[in-house]
C-alpha cells in the first residue's frame, strides 16, 4: 500500500467526498469574484403620456412624465422622533401616477426635490415632474408585489384588468 492508501484508511468513507466538494466551493467562488459582472444596460423608456405603449416588464430605464392627481400612497416607516425633517421620513416610500397611462411611480420620500415639492403644494404631488433612472416592473408578475397592483388600480382608478407598470425611481444599477 502507498503512503496515501494508509492516510485513506484512516478517514471514513463518508467524508472522503468533503475534500473535493470544498475545494470545488472554493474554485467557483475565485471565479465570481475575479470575473467583471455585466453592466445592466439602461434603456429609454421616454416620456410617458396619453397613447404610449407602457415600458417593458424588468428593466433599467429613463423614464420622464408628469404625477396626476392628489392620490399617493406611503408605504414603510420613518422616524417621528427625528428633529430633521428629511429623517422623520427617511425610509417612507410614495406611491404617485403619472398622467396619461398606467404608471405608477415609488419615490423616497426624503429626496430633495419630493420634499420641496410637497412642502409648496401643501404634501400633494400633482404636476410634480419626474425624470430620471429607475427600474420598471409589472406589479401582477414581480415577487413581493402580491395584491399590490389591483390596490394601485382602485387608488389611482384604473379599471381591475388595466395593465400597470410601477417606476422604481429608487432602485438604481449599481
Amino acid at each position: 500500500m502507498s503512503p496515501i492508501d494508509d492516510e485513506l484508511d484512516h478517514v471514513p468513507r463518508r467524508f472522503r467526498w468533503l475534500a473535493p466538494l470544498l475545494a470545488s466551493v472554493a474554485i467557483a467562488v475565485a471565479i465570481w469574484l475575479i470575473v467583471p459582472a455585466r453592466p445592466i444596460e439602461v434603456g429609454d423608456c421616454g416620456t410617458i403620456g396619453e397613447g404610449v405603449a407602457l415600458p417593458a416588464h424588468d428593466r433599467y430605464c429613463t423614464l420622464r412624465g408628469t404625477v396626476e392627481g392628489e392620490a399617493l400612497l406611503t408605504m414603510g416607516k420613518g422616524d417621528p422622533r427625528a428633529t430633521d425633517p428629511a429623517q422623520k421620513v427617511r425610509g417612507i416610500r410614495v406611491f404617485v401616477k403619472l398622467a396619461g397611462a398606467g404608471v405608477v411611480v415609488v419615490l423616497p420620500a426624503d429626496r430633495a426635490d419630493v420634499m420641496a415639492w410637497r412642502a409648496r403644494t401643501h404634501d400633494t404631488l400633482d404636476g410634480f415632474a419626474i425624470g430620471g433612472v429607475g427600474r420598471v416592473f409589472d406589479p401582477d408578475l414581480e415577487k413581493g408585489y402580491g395584491g399590490t397592483g389591483q390596490a394601485l388600480r382602485r387608488l389611482f382608478g384604473l379599471p381591475p384588468d388595466a395593465a400597470l407598470r410601477v417606476f422604481d425611481a429608487a432602485d438604481r444599477p449599481e
